[in-house]
């Protein structure tokens, strides 16, 4: 899993919202996570590819 931050870690609750996406022909899988502070900003973002078991 790889994450980036866009600026410094917050003590705020955050909200995330995730995407997926499958590949079916090589069976792979994205997965970001984007990390929203209170008004919408995304503070930061996570993704992972790895085979779809």
């Amino acid at each position: 899993m790889d994450i980036v931050f866009f600026g410094p870690p917050t003590t705020d609750p955050l909200s995330f919202r995730a995407r997926e996406d499958r590949d079916e022909a090589s069976a792979r899988l994205d997965r970001t996570l984007r990390y929203l502070d209170e008004v919408g900003r995304v503070v930061a973002r996570a993704w992972v590819t790895a085979a779809d078991s």
